[in-house]
C-alpha cells in the first residue's frame, strides 16, 4: 500500500511540474489581413498622378465612387497599369485592411512600425524596359535595409509584361531577384500588367 501511494505521489510531483513549466506556445504570426493595396503614381516629368487599386474580390461592392482615374481589379485578375517610356515615377505603395468599412485599418504603419519583419518585393517579369529600385526617402528597418514602401519606376521603350508586388513578412533575406530569394511568408501578393506606350 506505501509502495502504492509513493507512486501516485511521483506521478502527481510530474504532473505539476510540467503544468507549471514556463515553456509556452511560441506565437505563431498568421500574416496581415490585406484586402486593398493602392500604387500611387507621381511622373516626375510634370508631376501628373495616377492612382492603380487592388481590392480583394470580397471588397470593393460598396457602391463608393474611387474617381475615373482609379484602376480596380479583383484578386486574381491582372490590373493593369499604364506608363509612358522614357518616363521616370515615384511610385508609393499603402495596404489596407477595409474589412469592416467602419474601420478600415492603414496596415501600412505596422509595416513601417515592424520594419524588420516585413519587405516589399517587386518582381519584374518579361519586362526588360523597366527598372524599379527605392527612392532616397524610403522607409528603412533598423540595419538600414530599405522597405520599397516608396519606389521609383524608370521606363525605357515601349513594352509590356507584368509586374508582382508582394509584401513579405519575417524574409530569410531582403535582397533577390525572384520571391524565393526572399522566404518568409507571403501577406499579400498583386499581379499587375504593365504598358509602356
Amino acid at each position: 500500500m506505501l509502495k502504492n501511494i509513493k507512486s501516485y505521489i511521483f506521478i502527481a510531483s510530474i504532473l505539476i511540474i510540467t503544468a507549471c513549466s514556463d515553456d509556452e506556445p511560441e506565437h505563431i504570426h498568421e500574416g496581415e489581413v490585406i484586402t486593398k493595396v493602392t500604387l500611387t503614381f507621381t511622373n516626375l516629368a510634370d508631376n501628373s498622378t495616377q492612382t492603380i487599386i487592388w481590392e480583394d474580390d470580397h471588397e470593393g461592392e460598396d457602391g463608393h465612387d474611387h474617381g475615373d482615374d482609379d484602376d480596380h481589379g479583383d484578386e486574381g485578375a491582372h490590373v493593369e497599369i499604364d506608363l509612358a517610356p522614357d518616363s521616370s515615377y515615384t511610385v508609393a505603395i499603402k495596404f489596407e485592411n477595409t474589412s469592416d468599412p467602419d474601420n478600415i485599418e492603414d496596415v501600412t504603419l505596422e509595416v513601417i512600425n515592424e520594419a524588420d519583419e516585413h519587405q516589399v518585393f517587386y518582381e519584374i517579369v518579361g519586362l526588360d524596359n523597366l527598372t524599379i529600385e527605392s527612392a532616397d526617402d524610403d522607409e528603412t528597418d533598423s540595419e538600414g535595409n530599405r522597405l520599397n514602401i516608396k519606389t521609383t519606376w524608370t521606363t525605357t521603350a515601349a513594352a509590356s509584361g507584368d509586374v508582382i508586388a508582394y509584401l513579405i513578412h519575417e524574409p530569410t533575406s531582403k535582397t533577390g531577384t525572384t520571391r524565393d530569394d526572399f522566404g518568409g511568408e507571403t501577406d499579400v501578393e498583386v499581379d499587375y500588367e504593365v504598358h509602356i506606350e
